[in-house]
């Protein structure tokens, strides 16, 4: 027995090399513009965009990957304290990573090209990463546009994932995860390189973007929610001690459910600090990551239950009390849409507090502990060439 799995290790071996030199020698980025490498700051990045687009963009990948290291740190060497340790100081340094390798062409249609290359690649990506290459490839402004932004940090997000992570996440939470992290906060963000005089123009744009793009994910998975979307019909009554992936997880039509579902999770205290935090642990030891939020609901259906609640709070908020972050047609076709869906306690509308109900999340004084500190060791881990879809088209 041990000679047979020896031997399909070493034919995976084999094939996971052969595989690596197919794609170096066949999948290779050609550039409309003179092309250049740029290795600093721990980034290799090859591209064919001007100077002051350049430096914008490694600023905007040094700010993505210092809050990715920030929220999500190398856990502390084996043999020491543990979670509890919490200085830095305690902590054994990370071996040093590879420079992380980036692919960003200044016309879209190169990038459509480099694409095309990729034997899994969906031709509606706007970004992606390959676990087989290792490098996140996208198109970028000159310049770069807030979409541009939200892009890399999300490609650069599943490739932190992939160097950190000595197992897989499940895909639906890794994209819900990974689209939580792009539309974070920016402190300081690409905006260290640009300009002083468009500094103040540039981060009142990311804002208005942001506050625009989750506006329009909050509405969208409302009204998918509304239109009787589930993820887990005919498992009601299952556990949820290791939640199987949705049925809305498995296309791209519940791509904004994957982040609200994240947002979720942290409403309910079981984000970074508890169940999602412990499930990323689990991945970093090489162990296969289970969803476990039996601590919070009886059944998968009490979950489907305050998830959709979640949800259609979500989306009311912002159509009765943020009409600036919604398109006028937009709003109105929306909110008759949900006409009759129950509305968040406090809700104004009108001018008036609308019909109360209880808030969905528990307050944090009647929430269950947690446990976990939500740092977790360097790994590595193998395989195909799968881009990820950065966005939908036609959504904010």
């Amino acid at each position: 027995m041990r000679c047979v799995r020896a031997g399909a290790a070493l034919l995976w071996l084999g094939v996971a090399l052969l595989a690596a030199g197919c794609h170096g020698v066949f999948v290779r980025p050609r550039f409309s513009g003179p092309a250049r490498t740029i290795e600093q700051a721990g980034l290799r990045i090859h591209t064919d965009v001007s100077q002051a687009a350049a430096a914008e963009l490694v600023a905007a990948a040094r700010a993505m990957l210092a809050e990715l290291d920030a929220t999500l740190a190398p856990a502390e060497a084996e043999g020491s304290a543990g979670c509890a340790a919490g200085p830095a100081a305690l902590r054994a340094p990370a071996p040093p990573e590879a420079p992380r390798l980036l692919i960003v062409f200044r016309d879209r249609r190169d990038f459509k090209r480099y694409l095309g290359a990729h034997l899994f690649a969906n031709e509606q990506a706007i970004g992606f990463y390959c676990e087989l290459g290792g490098e996140c490839a996208l198109a970028w402004g000159d310049p770069p546009s807030p979409e541009d932004i939200r892009v890399l940090r999300h490609e650069l997000a599943h490739q932190h994932f992939s160097r950190r992570l000595a197992a897989r996440l499940p895909g639906w939470l890794e994209e819900g995860l990974a689209e939580r992290l792009a539309l974070g906060p920016l402190p300081g963000g690409p905006l260290a390189a640009a300009p002083r005089e468009r500094a103040a123009e540039e981060a009142g744009g990311w804002r208005a973007y942001l506050r625009q793009r989750l506006a329009a994910d909050a509405v969208s998975a409302a009204l998918a929610v509304h239109a009787g979307r589930v993820g887990w019909p005919g498992r009601e009554h299952a556990a949820p001690d290791d939640v199987p992936p949705p049925v809305w997880g498995e296309d791209e039509g519940g791509y904004v459910l994957h982040v609200l579902f994240v947002r979720f999770l942290e409403a309910w205290g079981e984000g970074l600090e508890g169940a999602l935090g412990q499930l990323l642990r689990q991945a970093a030891r090489g162990e296969r990551p289970r969803l476990d939020l039996s601590t919070r609901f009886r059944t998968l259906g009490d979950l489907e239950h305050a998830f959709a609640e979640f949800v259609l709070h979500q989306g009311l908020r912002v159509l009765l009390e943020d009409a600036e972050s919604t398109d006028p047609l937009v709003r109105a076709v929306a909110l008759e849409a949900l006409a009759g869906a129950p509305l968040p306690a406090g809700t104004q509308q009108g001018g008036r507090p609308a019909r109360a109900r209880p808030s969905l999340a528990a307050p944090a004084a009647a929430r269950r502990g947690t446990s976990g500190c939500g740092s977790w060791p360097v790994g590595s881990r193998a395989g195909g060439c799968a881009p990820r879809l950065a966005g939908v088209p036609g959504r904010c």
